[in-house]
C-alpha cells in the first residue's frame, strides 16, 4: 500500500499484465471441458513437488459437499507425487481435468476465469503467481497462511503446525484438509469477482513498472 509513496523502497513486487491476466467468459473454457455453467470448478496450479501439498489439495477437494470438478495444471503428473494415484486415491479420477501441458499467459486466464476458485496448498511462497493470476482474473484462491501469498488474498487458512525440512532448515507449513475443504467452499459460495480483482490492482505493470525502473537507473547510477 505504501509502494507509491514511499521515497525510497528496499523491497518491490512482481508485477502482472492485467491486460492479458483479467475475466474472460467463464464458458470459453467450459465448453472445452465438457463443464456446463451451473457446474463447480476447483482450479489448482502447482508444480510437482515435495513442498507443494497435492495430497492435502487432492483431499481437501473430495471432500467438497459440491462435488466440483477439478482442473490441474502442473509440469508433469510423475514426479514427487503421482497425481493419477492420488486422484484415485481420493475417488476423483472421474472429476479431474489433465493439463500438464505449457499453456500461454492468455489461455491460462481463460482457464482461471472458468474456475469458481482456485487453491494453492503448500509448505511456504515467496510470491506465488497463480495466486495473483487468479485474483486478476477475478477467481477467489484458496491458500495458506504462512508465506508471501497471504499479502494478495488477505485471508488464508491457518497451518495446524509447521517443521522444519531438508539440509538448509527451511520451515514449512502443514495444513488440515478439512479446513481447507471448507474454505473452498466459502470462496465458492461467496465469491465476488471485483473484490478478487481488486486485490491485486497494485500490481499492474503500469505502476509497479514506474518504480522499477526507478530502482534499476538508481544502481546504475551509483558509484
Amino acid at each position: 500500500a505504501s509502494m507509491l509513496t514511499h521515497k525510497d523502497l528496499d523491497w518491490l513486487p512482481h508485477g502482472i499484465n492485467r491486460n492479458v491476466f483479467k475475466p474472460v467468459d467463464r464458458m470459453f473454457a467450459r465448453s472445452g471441458w465438457g463443464v456446463r455453467d451451473d457446474e463447480v470448478v476447483i482450479g489448482c496450479v502447482m508444480s510437482n513437488q515435495e513442498r507443494k501439498h497435492w495430497s492435502t489439495v487432492m483431499e481437501a477437494v473430495a471432500r467438497m459437499k459440491e462435488q466440483p470438478r477439478f482442473w490441474i495444471h502442473t509440469d508433469r503428473l510423475l514426479g514427487y507425487w503421482d497425481i493419477n494415484a492420488l486422484a484415485c486415491e481420493y475417488d476423483l479420477a472421474d472429476r479431474v481435468i489433465y493439463e500438464n501441458r505449457p499453456l500461454k499467459d492468455a489461455e491460462m486466464a481463460m482457464r482461471y476465469s472458468a474456475c469458481d476458485a482456485t487453491v494453492i496448498i503448500s509448505g511456504g511462497e515467496g510470491f506465488c503467481y497463480p495466486v495473483a493470476e487468479s485474483l486478476a482474473c477475478g477467481t477467489p484462491c484458496v491458500t495458506g497462511a504462512y508465506g508471501a501469498q497471504l499479502e494478495l488474498t488477505l485471508e488464508g487458512v491457518k497451518p495446524v503446525t509447521t517443521r522444519l525440512e531438508t539440509s538448509h532448515n527451511a520451515r514449512r507449513a502443514v495444513y488440515d484438509a478439512v479446513a481447507v475443504s471448507a474454505a473452498l467452499s466459502h470462496a465458492v459460495a461467496n465469491g465476488d469477482r471485483e473484490r478478487e480483482e481488486e486485490k491485486v490492482a497494485h500490481l499492474k505493470w503500469e505502476h509497479v513498472g514506474l518504480e522499477w525502473r526507478r530502482w534499476f537507473r538508481k544502481g546504475l547510477e551509483a558509484k
